[in-house]
């Protein structure tokens, strides 16, 4: 009978082929909206998870199951390792599984695991290369040329797999613009000492942090969008309040009235109560 997929109605000969069928051909994610229903004759449950799924279709249904990987085998992604000749390979589709040729246990651990990802990684793109210079013609030695680029590729997040990588890139991408601290000034305040029950005068330096305008200013003025929309001229009409400019403040501001360019910048402060 095999088990069943409950999104196609497809069989399987394995639990494992299933789950990779529902991962790959039907884009189901670990989540919490995950809903995995067993299609099993005359079974109605539902989980959340793929390991709960797994765990109920080896136990309730174990007579359906024609062929299933051999324990300690590394199963769940779409690559084995072969334990005798350290040889990696791919499944070529989700049907298939592949399984080690030795009877020898691989250890898991983060290490060989980061390995196997790798090797992955590498015969993917091997096959990506080849099979893109198999499309060419032979005499077609520019474009054999860009594709020989494939050797230099490498992880694409390897550049920001840390948060100061990330923080150096958006900085100088998008030229983030980071808080400054000042001192307000310092003062004398009365403490009480836990440890003799009496009050100290102690200094206490005031502080506030603000982000400065100009340079939050500057890399918005450098997109030619958001310029063109501020500096944009603006021509009012009698008895139309169409924006600011068409108040009476704003025209007869000394700067506002005489310069259509002049940047209005509106500040906000939120009051801050230590209670």
């Amino acid at each position: 009978m095999g088990i069943i997929c409950f999104v196609c109605r497809t069989h399987f000969v394995s639990i494992i082929m299933l789950i990779r069928h529902l991962r790959l051909s039907h884009g189901l994610c670990s989540g919490k909206s995950l809903r995995l229903k067993c299609a099993q004759v005359s079974c109605c449950h539902v989980f959340g998870t793929f390991s709960g799924f797994r765990k109920h279709l080896t136990s309730k249904h174990a007579k359906d199951i024609e062929h299933e990987v051999e324990p300690g085998i590394i199963v769940e992604s779409d690559v084995a390792i072969n334990a005798s000749s350290q040889h990696f390979e791919v499944a070529a589709s989700s049907s298939q599984v592949v399984a080690a040729s030795s009877s020898e246990v691989v250890p898991v651990s983060n290490a060989s695991i980061q390995d196997m990802c790798a090797s992955a990684i590498a015969h993917l793109q091997s096959q990506a290369k080849d099979a893109a210079l198999k499309c060419l013609a032979s005499q077609d030695a520019a474009s054999k040329d860009k594709v020989e680029l494939f050797e230099k590729l490498e992880n694409p997040f390897t550049s920001l797999n840390t948060e100061s990588k990330r923080n150096v890139f958006f900085e100088k991408k998008w030229k983030t613009v980071q808080p400054v601290e000042k001192v307000l000034g310092v003062r004398f305040e009365n403490r009480r000492n836990r440890s003799t029950g009496t009050y100290d005068q102690v200094v206490v330096t005031d502080k506030f942090a603000y982000v400065p305008i100009l340079q939050t200013l500057q890399p918005i003025l450098e997109n030619p969008n958001l310029r063109d929309m501020l500096t944009s001229s603006h021509t009012p009409k009698d008895n139309v309040y169409f924006d600011l400019k068409d108040g009476l403040y704003m025209k007869r501001h000394p700067l506002f009235s005489t310069d259509s360019c002049a940047l209005q910048i509106q500040l906000f402060y939120d009051d801050f109560e230590t209670s």
